[in-house]
């Protein structure tokens, strides 16, 4: 697994950033195409309850200069984008940054995600071909 240090994404230009709900907690996420999976920061849960379950199989996270454990992950934390809800599996990592919740590449591909910089909205759709747009007012580019 991968995951870009969000240190790193916060400073950086043109990152996409928003405040988005997940299990009806507003959360500071980061959108991230440089993250393999999505993270939630463990702190984060605890102080929220939001619930994390033990991984059958502990893993490692690379991330430049070290590697962090993961134990425990959030299963189908859901996040609400209008009337819909789109669920995540969200591993815990320690010390997210500026960010709460990273929404990494399984989570942006399975709702077909397209980011579209210039005009700073995402488009997510489901299987049935149905879009939600979140657009600047909720998405912001960090600069």
């Amino acid at each position: 697994m991968y995951a870009a240090q969000t240190e790193e994404a916060a400073a950086a230009e043109d990152v996409i950033a928003g405040i988005i709900l997940l299990d009806g907690i507003r959360v500071r996420a980061l959108f991230d195409t440089g993250a393999s999976h999505s993270f939630i920061d463990r702190l984060f849960a605890e102080l929220h309850g939001i619930l994390l379950v033990s991984l059958l199989h502990p893993g490692h996270v690379v991330v430049p200069d070290h590697t962090l454990d993961i134990r425990e992950y959030c299963p189908s934390c859901p996040i609400r984008v209008g009337d819909w809800i789109l669920p995540v599996d969200l591993l815990a990592l320690r010390k997210l940054g500026e960010f709460d919740v990273v929404l990494g590449m399984d989570w942006l591909t399975k709702y077909y995600a397209t980011i579209d910089c210039k005009n700073r909205t995402v488009t997510l759709e489901n299987r049935d071909r149905l879009r939600w747009f979140l657009e600047d007012a909720r998405i912001r580019f960090l600069r």
